[in-house]
């Protein structure tokens, strides 16, 4: 009995220090949370100004204090809630604020909410209803991932669109069109989709985000002269990418964007863009020709850098060449051949119904135009299909050149 009575003081003489421990913890958590101008709202609520910086509380349902404009990044992650609501005060959700919540069932905030960062709800299984989202302006990548409210939305539709945002097409399968009500494609929206072939965007969409990262079986990306920026690797380990048409809005070309796209062996960048990122084509080993327009501009630090990772047959094509400075500029700092563009075929007899491909000798991306399209039309790829007997020429033009091919059909 003595020897019981001895453990059981040793236990408890235990359990005051590790109290005593964690109350002084607690009160130095506190002390350092005063000093960098934090305080403790209802004795859960981390605030630092308008911010909600930490929830150290452990209610199911929590209901957060108006004033608040931010929930920041991490605030709830892990805690185990199972709903909220944020007042009308909240503008923006920070990246990763509500991750991980195992039992988060519903999260109810106001039209004054702007802005989601990325995984801000991220894996947060059970989470299926989520209110008002008619003012969101911004929405980071894999906001919703693993959510039953993402899992509802793609039974309803493959596209995923939260105020012209498409935030998911994962399901996604084959020839894919963008539907024309979508202004920009947020990060993640098709990463790792093994079904995507090909994608049509259209001229709506403004930016899109590194939304195509893994997509293994994607060949073909058609995109509209809407899109003005691309984020880095938007197309990163697309292995099979074999023809991508970029933007004739596009002001930058990104890093890592066409990374590891081993059987890419043409890109033309748009008269729009100015500069290419370093690393942009990175280990794309079947490159063979990049065009250029001679407006384009490369700081001088990152010309040691241009060729990384590109093929040993690459060369430089663009127009009035031994005339433009920056063309042989790039072409002498590293060793790349530069050529003058010019259309493969310059005269072709067709017979009625006959097709025939026309193409740049870079394989550059262009517009096709036919003069008299009712003897021979001419399509988006270049592909010219006889009608009649007659002549017709056709004009590729690219940089504000034009190149002529004149059609016979007999």
């Amino acid at each position: 009995m003595k020897r019981y009575r001895k453990f059981m003081s040793h236990i408890m003489m235990l359990f005051l220090i590790v109290s005593s421990c964690n109350l002084s913890v607690a009160i130095e958590e506190q002390e350092v949370k005063a000093a960098k101008g934090d305080q403790i709202i209802d004795g859960v609520f981390v605030v630092n100004g308008t911010r909600l910086e930490d929830y150290i509380g452990e209610e199911e349902h929590v209901i957060v204090p108006d004033g608040i404009t931010c929930i920041t990044q991490g605030t709830f992650t892990g805690c185990q809630v199972k709903t909220i609501t944020l007042p009308d005060s909240v503008v923006e959700i920070e990246a990763s604020s509500f991750a991980s919540c195992p039992l988060l069932e519903k999260v109810t905030f106001s039209n004054n909410v702007k802005k989601i960062g990325w995984m801000a709800f991220w894996n947060s299984e059970k989470l299926k209803e989520i209110s008002f989202m008619e003012g969101v302006e911004e929405i980071g990548s894999s906001a919703f991932a693993e959510t039953l409210w993402l899992e509802e939305q793609r039974k309803k539709d493959p596209f995923v669109v939260v105020n012209t945002m498409l935030v998911d097409g994962k399901t996604c399968k084959g020839d894919v069109e963008i539907p024309n009500t979508v202004t920009e494609i947020v990060g993640d929206a098709f990463s790792n989709n093994g079904d995507l072939i090909s994608i049509t965007i259209p001229d709506s969409v403004k930016k899109i985000g590194s939304a195509f990262d893994d997509c293994r079986h994607l060949k073909t990306v058609k995109m509209g002269n809407g899109v003005e920026e691309i984020d880095s690797q938007a197309f990163r380990f697309c292995t099979r990418m074999e023809n991508i048409r970029l933007s004739n809005s596009l002001k930058v070309i990104p890093d890592l964007l066409l990374e590891n796209c081993g059987k890419l062996e043409e890109i033309t960048i748009p008269e729009s863009a100015k500069e290419i990122s370093l690393y942009a084509f990175r280990n794309c080993k079947k490159l063979k020709a990049i065009t250029l327009p001679n407006s384009f501009e490369i700081p001088d630090p990152s010309l040691d850098e241009f060729r990384l990772g590109y093929s040993d047959n690459l060369t430089i094509y663009g127009y009035n060449v031994k005339n433009s400075e920056i063309l042989q500029k790039i072409a002498k700092e590293n060793g790349i051949p530069c050529k003058e563009l010019a259309l493969t075929t310059k005269a072709k007899t067709l017979k009625p119904k006959q097709s025939y491909r026309l193409k740049l000798n870079s394989g550059a991306k262009c517009t096709w135009k036919s003069s008299k399209p009712s003897v021979a039309s001419v399509n988006y790829y270049g592909l010219v299909k006889a009608k009649k007997k007659g002549t017709t020429t056709i004009t590729a033009t690219i940089y504000g050149q034009k190149y002529t091919c004149k059609i016979t059909v007999k």
